[in-house]
C-alpha cells in the first residue's frame, strides 16, 4: 500500500493516530477526506504522505 496522504490535527501539527499509536496512511485523496469529516475535528487536515511525489520527505531521506 502506498502512503500518498495522512491527516493531521492542523497545519504543520502532529499527525492523527490510531489508539494503538500507529499513523494512518490512505491511498487516495477521497478517502481520507472521508476519514478526516468523520473525525469531527475541524483544525484537521490533509497532508501528503511519505510516499507521494510532492512530499518533503523524500528531500530529508535523499541528503541522509
Amino acid at each position: 500500500m502506498k502512503r500518498l496522504f495522512v491527516i493531521r490535527e492542523r497545519k504543520l501539527g502532529p499527525l492523527w493516530r490510531e489508539a494503538d499509536g500507529s499513523v494512518r496512511y490512505f491511498e487516495n485523496k477521497l478517502d481520507a477526506k472521508q476519514a478526516r469529516n468523520l473525525l469531527n475535528a475541524p483544525m484537521s487536515v490533509l497532508s501528503y504522505g511519505p510516499d507521494h511525489k510532492k512530499s518533503q520527505a523524500h528531500d530529508v531521506i535523499r541528503l541522509r
